[in-house]
């Protein structure tokens, strides 16, 4: 499933944070393009130094 959410931070830490965030609020907002067996899947997060 694809949200369209973004978000960014200073640390990796923290845009890690912000983004969870950031699906959090979406989600709240959203709740019916929750599935109802969802999966969960793990990402890596590039970022500029």
């Amino acid at each position: 499933m694809e949200l369209g959410v973004v978000s960014q931070g200073e640390t990796k830490a923290e845009a890690q944070e912000n983004l969870k965030e950031a699906v959090e609020l979406f989600l709240e907002d959203n709740d019916e393009v929750i599935p109802q067996n969802p999966s969960i899947e793990n990402f890596e997060i590039e970022y500029a130094v």
